[in-house]
């Protein structure tokens, strides 16, 4: 679960990178980077259930709102790809998620 952890850690702050020069920026630079601080957190078994837990509701709520958007040239829709990003956070939270979940519980992996 450690990889998977770290894996998410390296993506999210891969997407936080390329950010830089879309028009709303900052949002995104935001979700990504929190996500990013969070599997790092984990990686160093900070308690990170609550925040963890948020953000991907926060996240599987958005992608519901822009899941509409999402047709068969989803590639060449920005909220498409977006909606497809708040997915990918929503995966990295639900893991955060479950690797708390273990080690609260003794099971370590």
């Amino acid at each position: 679960m450690r990889y998977t952890t770290l894996t998410f850690a390296v993506i999210f702050s891969l997407f936080a990178i390329v950010q830089y020069n879309d028009s709303d920026a900052m949002l995104w630079i935001a979700i990504y980077g929190t996500a990013a601080l969070t599997c790092v957190l984990e990686l160093f078994r900070v308690r990170v259930l609550v925040l963890a837990a948020l953000l991907g509701l926060g996240t599987l709520c958005g992608f519901a709102l822009l899941a509409p958007h999402i047709t068969a040239d989803w590639i060449h829709v920005e909220e498409a790809r977006e909606a497809f990003g708040l997915l990918i956070t929503t995966i990295g939270m639900v893991s955060c998620v479950i690797a708390e979940l273990r080690d609260i519980n003794g099971i370590v992996v």
